[in-house]
This record gives structure tokens, C-alpha cells and sequence, in this order.
């Protein structure tokens, strides 16, 4: 398994035990193998920030479903690395800092990228549940449509009966006359 896919995979599961934790107060896990998830977690972003120092990509995209609208869903590319800044930067405003700027710039990539994975992830999640709503909304709309042609068919089949249940009074009315005239 990769870093990227062993990634998404900790983060969803640190998630769902920290629900469990914290909020439901019914923790599944022991504390030391969230420990161990963690400090994963931790070796696998600690890679990524390595690579990254290292120049080991010229290049990183990332891949996802993007939610348009209800009816519009597209796979999208994006390119994380390198970063096109197509925007001005502010000359009146000048801040200061005491750091090393290359391993601030390298922490702010490794952030950048991180970040926008969890976008991508909520995004294609937020996609994947509007086409389940569509099709569950589609088949509760086929079964509301069955029910009525049940119903209709029910109906049918009663004034069917009721139109025979005449037409044989009708007739024994008929006969009836008949006989005793």
C-alpha cells in the first residue's frame, strides 16, 4: 500500500476512534494502538516532508470526484506541487520573522499539501453521498410509483367486480320480470 492511500486510510480511522473517544465515550481501541496509529500517521507525513525537502517530485497532482451540482460531477486534477501563484502580492505590508525561511517555506508546502488532500477527500466524499441521495431518491420514486399502479390495479379489479356484481343483478332482476310476467 502506498504512503498517500495507508495516509487516508489512518486519517479516517484516527477519526472514527476519536469519535468513539471523545464523543460517544465508548472507545473500541486501546490507547496504545491509537498511540501506534499515530505515530504512523506521523512517520508517513514526516516522509512526505522529507520528499518534499529532498525535491524527490518535480511534480504532485492529485485525483478526485468534484461535486458540481446535483446532476454534475467531474474527475478533477489538481497540482499541489509546483504552486502557480496567479494572484499580486501586498508591497505596502511587510511582517518580520526570525526563522530559517527555506524550512518555513518546505513546512508551509507540507502543510499546503496536506490540507488540500483533506479538501479533496471532503470534497469527493460530499460527491459520493450526493449520487447516493440521487439513487436512493430514484428508487424511493420507483417504489412510490409501484405502490400507486398497485393501487390503481386494486381499483380497477374493484369496479371490475362491482360492474359484473351489476350486470349479474341486472340479469337475475331481468329474468325475474321475465318469469313472473
Amino acid at each position: 500500500m502506498d504512503d498517500l492511500k495507508r495516509y487516508e486510510e489512518l486519517v479516517k480511522t484516527i477519526e472514527y476512534h476519536n469519535d468513539r473517544y471523545y464523543n460517544q465515550d465508548d472507545p473500541e481501541i486501546s490507547d496504545y494502538d491509537y498511540d501506534m496509529m499515530m505515530k504512523e500517521l506521523k512517520k508517513i507525513e514526516k516522509t512526505i516532508d522529507e520528499a518534499i525537502r529532498n525535491s524527490s517530485y518535480s511534480e504532485i497532482n492529485l485525483y478526485y470526484n468534484h461535486y458540481n451540482s446535483s446532476t454534475s460531477f467531474e474527475f478533477k486534477k489538481l497540482t499541489l506541487f509546483p504552486i502557480n501563484f496567479d494572484g499580486e502580492y501586498d508591497t505596502k505590508n511587510d511582517f518580520v520573522i526570525e526563522t530559517d525561511i527555506t524550512s518555513m517555506l518546505y513546512s508551509l508546502l507540507t502543510f499546503y499539501i496536506m490540507y488540500e488532500l483533506k479538501m479533496c477527500e471532503c470534497i469527493s466524499r460530499a460527491a459520493e453521498n450526493v449520487i447516493r441521495n440521487q439513487i436512493t431518491r430514484e428508487a424511493l420514486d420507483k417504489i412510490d410509483e409501484l405502490e400507486i399502479e398497485q393501487a390503481n390495479q386494486l381499483r380497477k379489479n374493484k369496479k371490475e367486480k362491482l360492474v359484473k356484481k351489476t350486470v349479474e343483478n341486472f340479469k337475475k332482476i331481468s329474468t325475474r320480470e321475465e318469469e313472473d310476467e
